[in-house]
């Protein structure tokens, strides 16, 4: 019962912020927001947390870029994280960010940012360049990093305490790791002499490792939720195809392409997934929600062949960037179910 409880609990929550947060606009028909900095040429949003909290990289010359976070009420915050470049990367429902920085001394290191604004930089063990992809509701970190040698990359994980720990898939030359689950679940990709892999780290440190259902060779995978489902991509070898794919927790591979490269970038805890989706590069967003009926989406607005969807929440609420005009006009955006 205290699990049922708890379920119509958030579900109240959520209820309220949907009405007095900034997204009453999805209700009343407005299934779009655009939003840019003050003074920003490119807005580029990245990732949205389950209250719709936004995070992402703006400048208003092309360089440096420096990190935002959008409230849901559309207020905006922005930060920076030394002198260089500022790339906020994934925020989670706390409203903690992660995401790299490139100071003066050229290397590049990890940071967390907490919702109070206090930022804590760090870097993997031995690491020339750490780079952050991902944070959970723990506050736990994945990511990747260089060290002397710059054609190896390892991935790592973070704690909240601040342990790292390193590790590799067996006979991995490129390790990727691109998100992190409410149960610690790492989900990426990785290289070896034989082509391009999946894996799943779960919490103990075991790593699983899956390839796609056809012969390939190439695989990404972007996204993992809390039931283990993990979204991304393949290339069925010689079509020059990118086949987009939910992976269940039992192995099973569900395939799907409504456009000829057909990109996932995100998967939420009830299996929609979103995109990008055209030809070459893929130029429009997708939402694919979990009964599988895709639809492609353009964002009002903006020029043809320029929206990215790039992340989605639990509410199916997606955010990422368009082009009202190339290099001078690229807002971010919200796009409401």
């Amino acid at each position: 019962m205290s699990g049922k409880k708890t379920f119509f609990s958030l579900k109240r929550v959520t209820s309220f912020c949907l009405a007095v947060c900034g997204l009453v606009p999805a209700l009343l028909g407005q299934t779009y927001v655009t939003f840019n900095v003050n003074g920003a040429i490119i807005t580029m949003a990245q990732s949205i947390n389950r209250l719709g909290a936004v995070t992402g990289s703006w400048t208003f010359s092309g360089y440096p870029y420096f990190g935002f976070v959008r409230q849901p009420s559309g207020t905006i915050t922005t930060f920076s994280v030394g002198s260089g470049s500022t790339m906020p990367l994934s925020i989670n429902d706390h409203g903690t960010i992660t995401g790299y920085a490139v100071p003066a001394d050229g290397n590049t290191h990890g940071f967390v940012r907490a919702p109070d604004g206090t930022v804590t930089t760090f870097d993997a063990p031995g690491s020339k360049t750490t780079v952050p992809q991902a944070i959970n509701a723990e506050g736990t970190i994945t990511g990747y990093f260089f060290g002397d040698n710059r054609n190896i990359q390892h991935g790592f994980i973070r704690y909240p305490n601040g342990l790292i720990t390193t590790f590799d898939p067996p006979d991995s030359r490129v390790t990727t790791p691109t998100s992190i689950n409410a149960l610690g679940t790492i989900a990426g990709f990785y290289s070896t002499s034989t082509g391009t892999h999946g894996f799943l780290r779960g919490p103990g440190g075991k790593i699983t490792s899956f390839d796609p259902p056809v012969s390939s060779g190439q695989i990404r995978v972007t996204g993992i939720n809390v039931t283990g489902e993990t979204t991304g991509w393949y290339s069925p070898t010689f079509t020059g195809r990118n086949i987009g794919f939910v992976r269940n927790s039992d192995g099973h591979f569900t395939s799907f392409d409504p456009g000829f490269l057909t990109e996932p970038t995100g998967i939420n805890d009830q299996g929609d997934v979103t995109g990008q989706v055209g030809t070459n590069p893929p130029l429009e967003g997708f939402f694919r929600p979990s009964n599988g009926v895709s639809a492609v989406f353009h964002v009002p607005g903006c020029v043809p062949s320029s929206t990215r969807a790039l992340s989605i929440n639990d509410l199916g609420v997606v955010t990422g960037w368009c082009a009202v005009v190339y290099g001078q006009n690229v807002p971010g955006f919200v796009r409401f179910p």
